[in-house]
């Protein structure tokens, strides 16, 4: 159903072949339409690498602070595909909970802004590139340089890092025409929200390309199952900010960022998980995978 709904099969990402030289391309979140020229087709593939037949197991990885001491690394590392979501921090000190290994990982663009400044200087070139050397194994580094106009150089800077100085790895760029149908998709099931976030994002190229899933780090909660302990929004630490400003207390970060989100929805989104769990579509882990 996934994919006749979504594209996800022929348009996962830009193509010579989805997106030819001289076709018109509509940003996602933009009036913009531009030409592309040979100079920007000569960084796609040829056409979307989409699995022959499905994987056979497949962890997907939130970023959510119920996973510091859970110690799900070796359940997670064991996966045959590991999807991560905007480049988190894997390895040192969260190697016990999270693991290190990764075979795509999404980056949100505004983090290429926020985080690294637009990656314009050497220092934060170097940053960016030790956050991408942290995976274990070959990993597709999945970013939107179509979403929006005034992140489009920041992107393009993110691939030719990556292409000349992290050998194995790749960049993909998103295709806009497959993130307005995976919106379209998930808005006529429920997800009342200007867009989906980049968790809802994976979860869906999982059920599209994996036989069994399991999902780790989803809790939209500021308090653990028992309702015992607190959970902080992310298991590292990193600048949360909306419109622009810096959130640092965790209850305005989940007030701000669940409760009032003015772009996602991420209850209805964790709802959806949830049944999803019940339906026996993907399994969601919200527990310590090992006791302590």
């Amino acid at each position: 159903m996934i994919w006749n709904h979504t594209l996800v099969k022929t348009h996962l990402y830009c193509s010579q072949h989805n997106v030819p030289v001289h076709s018109n391309l509509s940003f996602f979140e933009s009036k913009k339409v531009i030409k592309v020229m040979r100079g920007t087709t000569q960084h796609f593939p040829k056409k979307v690498e989409f699995p022959a037949t499905p994987l056979r197991t497949c962890a997907v990885v939130g970023n959510s602070g119920v996973l510091l001491n859970s110690r799900c690394a070796t359940d997670i590392d064991s996966k045959n595909y590991i999807f991560r979501v905007n480049l988190p921090p894997v390895g040192g000190i969260f190697t016990k909970d999270v693991g290190h290994s990764a075979h795509f990982v999404t980056i949100n663009p505004s983090i290429l802004v926020e985080r690294y400044e637009y990656l314009t200087e050497d220092d934060h070139r170097e940053l960016f590139l030790r956050s991408v050397l942290a995976y274990q194994g070959n990993t597709t580094f999945y970013t939107h340089p179509f979403h929006n106009p005034l992140y489009r150089k920041a992107t393009y800077r993110a691939l030719f890092l990556v292409r000349d100085r992290a050998e194995g790895n790749i960049v993909r760029w998103s295709h806009p025409d497959f993130l307005r149908k995976i919106n379209s998709f998930w808005k006529k099931r429920g997800v009342k929200a200007k867009r989906i976030t980049s968790g809802l994002l994976v979860t869906t190229l999982a059920l599209s390309m994996c036989e069994e899933i399991h999902l780790y780090g989803f809790w939209p909660y500021s308090m653990d199952l028992s309702k015992k302990k607190a959970v902080p929004y992310h298991y590292f630490k990193r600048h949360v900010t909306v419109q622009h400003k810096v959130l640092k207390e965790e209850e305005e970060i989940f007030h701000k960022i669940v409760d009032k989100n003015l772009v996602h929805n991420m209850q209805q989104e964790f709802n959806l998980l949830v049944n999803m769990h019940k339906d026996r579509l993907l399994r969601l882990h919200v527990k310590p995978c090992v006791r302590e």
